[in-house]
């Protein structure tokens, strides 16, 4: 199994909703559910919506 450290090597700093979908191996309105009850917290630039990814992680640990 892969160490925690070589997937924080390969995830980008912020992802989109459908990265973080894809990552999870959910879908795209999942993820957006789960922003939207605050379970996942996400950064708006625009109209655009980022998920850091130390963010992913966290509710990651969270659900473990």
């Amino acid at each position: 199994m892969r160490d925690l450290n070589d997937i924080r090597a390969d995830v980008p700093e912020l992802l989109t909703p459908r990265e973080a979908a894809a990552m999870l191996r959910i879908g795209r309105t999942k993820i957006y559910a789960l922003l939207d009850a605050k379970a996942i917290k996400a950064k708006r630039i625009g109209r655009s919506i980022r998920i850091p990814r130390s963010e992913l992680l966290r509710f990651l640990d969270l659900e473990s």
